[in-house]
């Protein structure tokens, strides 16, 4: 069950990193704790990203922009929790 949900985070991790780097105009997402200029946006932020969203704390200092960026979160950390919760019901 643990390497499930481990999978799982790292996988939503890199989807999300990939799709910001292969789609940056489109899909944006923004960091606002920049100091100088606007950070690059990598995997281990997406990583923190994912652990904080799942955890439902979302502390704000990572945002999606975009509105193709929020709908695709949204359904995707909606799919994320269908998985986690079919996983622990079998």
């Amino acid at each position: 069950m643990l390497s499930t949900m481990v999978a799982v985070i790292f996988m939503a991790a890199a989807i999300i990193f990939t799709i910001n780097e292969n789609f940056p105009n489109q899909f944006k997402i923004t960091i606002n704790y920049a100091k100088n200029g606007e950070p690059k946006f990598t995997f281990d932020i997406a990583l923190y990203y994912v652990i904080i969203t799942m955890t439902t704390v979302g502390y704000g200092d990572i945002v999606p922009t975009s509105t193709l960026s929020r709908i695709s979160v949204a359904l995707f950390f909606i799919g994320v929790f269908v998985f986690i919760t079919y996983s622990f019901l079998n």
